[in-house]
């Protein structure tokens, strides 16, 4: 082979090198930002687990709305945060607060 031959190999070859690592650190950046998009929605649904919503009744903290996170939901029953007089649902606070919930009055 002659050298023209040989460095316009080369040529190409340090080309798609740059293309290769260009490529690279763009998929190592969307990679990142998975990851951190993943991270928040984790803590994101760990601090919603931790909050309790209620509704002031008298001395009784009423539940207020409806939990649909069914891990929550059973959570706060075995651990007996949450009781019921008839249809409605009431908050051991005090119990919730010291076990590191927290307990919002909306």
């Amino acid at each position: 082979m002659d050298n023209k031959k040989i460095e316009a190999k080369l040529n190409y070859l340090e080309i798609r090198v740059q293309a290769l690592e260009a490529s690279w650190k763009a998929e190592k950046f969307k990679a990142e930002q998975e990851i951190t998009k993943r991270w928040r929605k984790k803590e994101a649904l760990r601090q919603n687990r931790l909050t309790i919503k209620v509704e002031r009744n008298g001395s009784e903290y009423r539940l207020a709305g409806l939990i649909k996170d069914a891990t929550k939901w059973s959570d706060l029953i075995h651990k007996g945060f949450l009781y019921r007089i008839g249809e409605v649902w009431y908050v051991r606070k005090t119990l919730a607060e010291d076990a590191g919930y927290l307990v919002l009055e909306v």
